[in-house]
């Protein structure tokens, strides 16, 4: 058994877990990637933005963004990665 850490500065929590991530699809698959990328650059710091540029209809969108976010939430249960804290 590895002995007890007792000194020294505390280990540092990971980052990722404590910035939200926020799921965003669009409808184009070209330009609206284009219109997100200055906002993922500033905020990169304080939340994870991921664009899904898969395109499609309105519609179809918000029947994806049901499905990603059922997965995300699965995933997470089962201990894999991490669920979006908003799906846009």
């Amino acid at each position: 058994m590895a002995p007890r850490r007792t000194s020294g500065p505390p280990r540092r929590q990971r980052l990722e877990y404590l910035r939200p991530e926020l799921l965003v699809l669009v409808e184009g698959t070209k330009t609206e990637d284009g219109y997100l990328l200055p906002l993922r650059r500033d905020l990169r710091d304080q939340v994870i933005i991921t664009v899904d540029t898969r395109g499609g209809t309105p519609l179809t969108l918000v029947e994806r963004a049901i499905t990603s976010k059922q997965e995300a939430d699965r995933e997470f249960r089962r201990g894999r990665g991490r669920t979006y804290d908003a799906v846009w």
